[in-house]
């Protein structure tokens, strides 16, 4: 009988200490998952910030693309209406205007469908090239005799 007792304990004991055991890695299965989640809600979040802040960058360089647009069509109107040809090094610096602004259009479209792995990246691109397009052109119409408009 005392044999029976005590295997039974012991068995007692094995299906107490097992049942332990099998709540402890439920636990941690679903701390796990818990945290898989987390990190996911977190990554999602991060991606949309990331995204909203594209967009909103491409619709400002695009306001800021229409622009650019118009004083160049202005400076066109202007070497357009002069009498006499224009000095070589002028021409050579408008020739030159418009390759950049070309390749400034080319950044812009980069940027507007670009992944998010290389936005940063080719937004600072943007900026450097629009922000040396815009120095290049007031330097253009100042020379031309054009005023100013108001960036």
């Amino acid at each position: 009988m005392n044999r029976i007792t005590c295997a039974v304990v012991m068995l007692m004991v094995g299906i107490v200490f097992s049942s332990c055991s099998q709540k402890s890695q439920d636990e941690m299965n679903k701390m796990q998952e818990s945290a898989e989640q987390t990190t996911e809600n977190a990554m999602n979040s991060a991606e949309e910030a990331l995204s909203s802040m594209q967009e909103e960058f491409v619709s400002t360089v695009g306001e800021q693309q229409q622009a650019l647009n118009q004083e160049m069509e202005e400076v066109q109107q202007a070497i357009d209406n002069q009498s006499e040809e224009l000095e070589p090094g002028l021409q050579e610096r408008w020739n030159d205007l418009k390759d950049q602004k070309t390749q400034l259009e080319e950044t812009y479209q980069k940027v507007k469908s670009g992944s998010v792995e290389n936005f940063e990246e080719i937004k600072t691109d943007l900026q450097d090239q629009l922000q040396d397009f815009k120095d290049n052109l007031a330097q253009l119409k100042t020379d031309l005799g054009i005023e100013e408009s108001s960036n």
